[in-house]
């Protein structure tokens, strides 16, 4: 019987060991675009998804309020296919886990934009006077290109970060168009999104980072939006500013911390570097080092133009 248990014990150990292995893999994998495994949306998936998904939100009854708001006020848009699939690509069409994504989006999202503006689709005409210049400010903000894999990006640049603690919401007002902005891309549902944090401020320090604001921003993404992070590159000024992002860490989960990179350069040399991850130089900004031509300005004046 002991060598049994010996066996047993030996077998359990070496399948977590296998398991890990492999979730680390697909995780560098990840990072670098190289995993292939974009789920085959046939129809057949997509309805029986959808029905799922259906009878997973009826089987929620606690903090839904802001949910069946939704459905009083916008029904067309909050039971519309387009928009809940969203929802389960970025949970990779698990319909437990989007219907929970979906209860919290409408509550945070009432919580950030109020009753008057969260029951329809987010708009640059909705923003007030702050939330314009935290958008304007640049401080976060997606860009135009697309990686070698298919993934929107979004640019966290700390030196146009809005910090001011008046504005903490407008950050994440900000933060939720960028997103919002990417995911009108279905190909950005379905490949993910790669974020990049640009930091090489020497004076930036505990005092000056909003953790709150970027707490919340983490707690979002992997709650509330339907966004899947597939990689996260912070690019820091200095090894020891790696320490400021600790009391963030927690926050963001196993799964992105799996996938996060830090790099101890520049901001302007960045591009080469992440070159190797599959995010060319074309598609990056000038603070990267990149060669985008692109007027973030225009492309918000574009929107409001549009009514977008």
């Amino acid at each position: 019987r002991c060598k049994e248990a010996v066996i047993a014990l030996t077998t359990m150990s070496t399948l977590r060991m296998e398991q890990e292995r492999l979730h680390q893999e697909s995780a560098r994998n990840d990072l670098h675009g190289r995993n292939p495994a974009r789920i085959q949306e046939s129809a057949e998936l997509i309805q029986g998804a959808l029905k799922d998904l259906e009878e997973e939100l009826s089987r929620i009854t606690e903090d839904r309020e802001a949910f069946d708001l939704a459905q009083l006020y916008c029904p067309d848009y909050v039971n519309g296919n387009d928009f809940r699939l969203m929802f389960l690509r970025s949970t990779q069409f698990n319909a437990s886990k989007a219907a929970a994504k979906i209860i919290y989006y409408w509550s945070r999202k009432v919580d950030l934009f109020g009753p008057d503006r969260a029951f329809r689709k987010l708009s640059l005409q909705d923003f007030g006077e702050e939330d314009q210049q935290a958008l304007e400010g640049g401080g976060i903000r997606s860009l135009p290109g697309r990686d070698e894999a298919g993934r929107g990006v979004v640019l966290s640049y700390r030196p146009y970060y809005d910090n001011r603690r008046s504005h903490q919401k407008s950050m994440q007002r900000a933060s939720w168009f960028c997103f919002h902005a990417l995911l009108e891309d279905i190909d950005v549902q379905r490949n993910g999104v790669v974020g990049i944090i640009g930091n090489d401020m020497p004076s930036y320090t505990v005092s000056t980072t909003d953790t709150k604001v970027n707490r919340s921003l983490w707690r979002d993404i992997g709650l509330a939006l339907p966004v899947r992070i597939q990689g996260v590159h912070r690019v820091l000024h200095h090894p020891a500013m790696a320490v400021i992002y600790e009391a963030i860490d927690f926050v963001i989960g196993q799964k992105i911390r799996d996938r996060s990179c830090q790099h101890f350069i520049r901001c302007k040399d960045m591009a080469p570097e992440l070159e190797s991850y599959g995010i060319a130089a074309d598609i990056l900004p000038q603070e990267l080092g990149g060669t985008l031509d692109y007027d973030y300005g225009e492309w918000l004046d574009g929107r409001r133009l549009n009514g977008l």
